[in-house]
C-alpha cells in the first residue's frame, strides 16, 4: 500500500467583489510610444478592453503582507527577499509555502491556493482616468520628469473568485484562515503600484462561500453554500461568523 498518495477531501470556493476605493494603477505593456502620450497604462482584457486584476497581482500582494506579518520575510545580506526566494524552505508545515506554493519547498507540492483574474464587471466599457505626476528636487522646489499614469477609478468593481484545496482535513483547513487574514491585510494596505502615493485603497465584498466534497464532482452537484450573501460581507464580518469558525475547524 502507497502511503504517500495525497487525495483531495473538498474545494472551497470563494467569490465576491474587488472594489477600488481610490485610483489602482496595475501596469500593462505598451506597445508604441508617442510624444506627449500615456506613460504608465493600465492592464486590459485582450477580447473587451476592460480593466484586470490578475491573479498574480492579487495573489502575490497576499502572500506577501503575510509574510511580513508573520516574520516569514527573509533578509540576505541586508536585503530583504520573498520567503524561500534565496534559501530553500524545508518546513514540511510552513504555511506560507503550503497555501500559497513554493518551487523551493521540496515538500509542499503544489499549491493549495487559485486566484483567478478579476475582469471589470460593469456591463458598459469602464472609463480609466489620467493622473500626471512628476518629480520634485525638495531642494530647489522645482517639478521634473513628468509622467502620466492610467489608473481604474474610484468604486470600480471586480469579480473575485478563489479556490482554496483542502487535502489534509487539520492543517489545510485551519491554514485557510490566511487567505482571510491576508485579504484583510491588502485592504489596510493596498493593490498595485504607487500604494504609498494613494493608490490601490480596494475593500473586498464576499458574496458566496462554497463547500464542494470530492464526491461531489462525480455527482455534478453544485455543493453546498457556507455563507451566501447578495449584498455582500465584508472580511471582518466574514470573520466573526459561526460559519467561519465551523470551517476552519474552530468551535
Amino acid at each position: 500500500m502507497n502511503t504517500n498518495r495525497i487525495k483531495l477531501a473538498e474545494n472551497i470556493i470563494i467569490e465576491g467583489e474587488i472594489i477600488t476605493k481610490t485610483g489602482l494603477h496595475i501596469g500593462g505593456n505598451k506597445d508604441t510610444l508617442h510624444i506627449g502620450g500615456l506613460d504608465l497604462p493600465i492592464i486590459k482584457d485582450s477580447a473587451t478592453g476592460k480593466p484586470i486584476i490578475p491573479g498574480s497581482s492579487l495573489k502575490g500582494r497576499m502572500r506577501s503582507l503575510v509574510e511580513y506579518s508573520r516574520g516569514k520575510y527573509d533578509l540576505y545580506r541586508g536585503e530583504g527577499h520573498p520567503h524561500g526566494s534565496r534559501e530553500k524552505c524545508t518546513d514540511s508545515n510552513c504555511p506560507i509555502c503550503v497555501v500559497f506554493g513554493s518551487i523551493k519547498n521540496p515538500n509542499t507540492y503544489f499549491t493549495r491556493l487559485i486566484v483567478r483574474d478579476s475582469i471589470a464587471i460593469d456591463d458598459d466599457s469602464v472609463d480609466t482616468e489620467l493622473k500626471m505626476e512628476n518629480y520634485i528636487d525638495r531642494l530647489s522646489g522645482k517639478a521634473g520628469s513628468p509622467r502620466t499614469l492610467e489608473r481604474v477609478p474610484t468604486n470600480t468593481k471586480f469579480k473575485l473568485e478563489l479556490v482554496y484545496s483542502i487535502f489534509d482535513e487539520n492543517k489545510d483547513r485551519e491554514n485557510l484562515r490566511i487567505i482571510f487574514e491576508s485579504l484583510a491585510l491588502v485592504e489596510d494596505t493596498y493593490l498595485g503600484g504607487h500604494g504609498s502615493r494613494g493608490y490601490g485603497k480596494v475593500e473586498f465584498k464576499l458574496n458566496r462561500i462554497t463547500r464542494k466534497k470530492a464526491e461531489t464532482y462525480k455527482s455534478g452537484n453544485e455543493g453546498e453554500d457556507i455563507i451566501n450573501s447578495e449584498e455582500g460581507m465584508s472580511i471582518a464580518e466574514i470573520m466573526s461568523s459561526e460559519e467561519y469558525l465551523d470551517l476552519i475547524g474552530q468551535d
